[in-house]
């Protein structure tokens, strides 16, 4: 899964971007990149495969939660985690990518 290929722009208004999440089972993931997100660099690109780092957000009923609490047993778990507060910031693109791999794996 490539997922910047999967982003489709929802939301738009001056330098502000949003993009509506992924899916997977009862879990979105919420992925962004603008000038308003915790990204690099920290403006709102066209080609999002120029950002090298972008923002997550996991959401299950409304309600935002953790890596560890859906993938306990991702590779990259700890790695993952350093990047968490309210929402994961400046996580790397690679290491997204991986994460959605997982959930392809475990969801679909």
């Amino acid at each position: 899964m490539n997922f910047i290929n999967k982003m489709q722009e929802n939301l738009r208004s001056g330098a502000y971007r949003g993009f509506a999440g992924l899916q997977f089972g009862d879990v979105t993931l919420s992925i962004q990149a603008s000038q308003a997100h915790y990204c690099t660099p920290r403006k709102t690109l066209e080609d999002l495969t120029q950002y090298s780092r972008m923002e997550f957000a996991l959401i299950r009923e409304e309600e935002f939660i953790s890596v560890r609490r859906i993938l306990p047993d991702f590779p990259r778990l700890e790695e993952i985690e350093e990047f968490k507060d309210t929402v994961y910031a400046y996580v790397p693109v690679e290491l997204i990518e991986e994460l959605c791999e997982a959930l392809v794996t475990k969801y679909n």
